[in-house]
């Protein structure tokens, strides 16, 4: 068992900075689709895939060997969605148990990105939510924990692919199975920014997105259901500019 103080300290820790340094430079190479430019420094997979890196690298360097950062990378010949062979790179950190190396947790989010058109690999795909924000978690993790010596082996991963799918995911699972490791644990993080901001705007109109009202009447053509989410997203902007209850009992999409 993790003692208590370590999970504070790990808990405590600001990340904040971080996470949004993490998306913005990510977002910044304009796009990290799976068969976008890999030979330039300033956009596109390779771009990403070299500064997400060199960032990993930094987290490990105080960690006197603890940490080791590497690619975990192979050539994936023509498939679905592939249109010709890519070069498909997982970015990878991992420091190893110091009890039960063989026993492994594995955090994961992809670093590519997509346009509506999935084999759109010239266009911008910013990508910035999904899933800058993922590789944002697990990347702070890494920091955050690159001082532990943890008695399991713990993995942060940086997959690629997953948009054309699931290509490098697969790939590191299989090489995890082929190595002889166990992997007890895995934590994937998809679109966190928007969950977040979701769960934020949730609260914050709790007053009305909690209300259990149900219409008398049935819905109209006109009319479109809301999931609770989205339903407070429309309803933020009367809070915020009228500060107090809209007057019709029953919840309004706003155009």
């Amino acid at each position: 068992m993790i003692p208590a103080t370590s999970i504070l300290s790990i808990h405590e820790a600001d990340t904040a900075p971080g996470v949004e340094t993490i998306i913005r430079n990510l977002t910044a190479f304009g796009t990290r689709h799976t068969l976008s430019i890999q030979n330039s420094s300033t956009r596109g997979i390779g771009a990403a895939r070299d500064w997400i890196y060199r960032e990993m690298q930094g987290f490990a360097e105080p960690s006197n060997g603890a940490m080791d950062v590497y690619f975990n990378s192979y050539i994936q010949g023509v498939a679905s969605r592939i249109l010709f062979p890519v070069n498909i790179t997982n970015v990878v950190a991992q420091i190893n148990g110091t009890d039960d190396p063989n026993r492994v947790y594995v955090v994961t989010g992809h670093y590519d990105s997509r346009r509506l058109d999935v084999n759109d690999y010239t266009g911008d795909a910013p990508g910035s939510d999904d899933d800058a924000s993922g590789v944002a978690v697990v990347m702070e993790m890494a920091r955050v924990c690159a001082m532990r010596r943890p008695k399991a082996t713990m993995i942060f991963a940086a997959v690629a692919a997953e948009e054309q799918g699931l290509y490098g995911s697969d790939h590191l699972a299989k090489t995890l199975k082929a190595q002889g490791y166990n992997v007890e644990g895995h934590w994937n993080n998809v679109s966190i920014a928007i969950r977040l901001l979701c769960d934020a705007i949730h609260m914050l109109t709790k007053p009305l997105g909690h209300r259990r009202h149900r219409p008398k009447r049935p819905l109209q053509p006109h009319q479109q259901p809301h999931s609770p989410p989205l339903r407070c997203l429309n309803l933020l902007p009367q809070r915020l500019h009228r500060g107090r209850r809209p007057r019709n009992r029953h919840h309004r999409r706003l155009e």
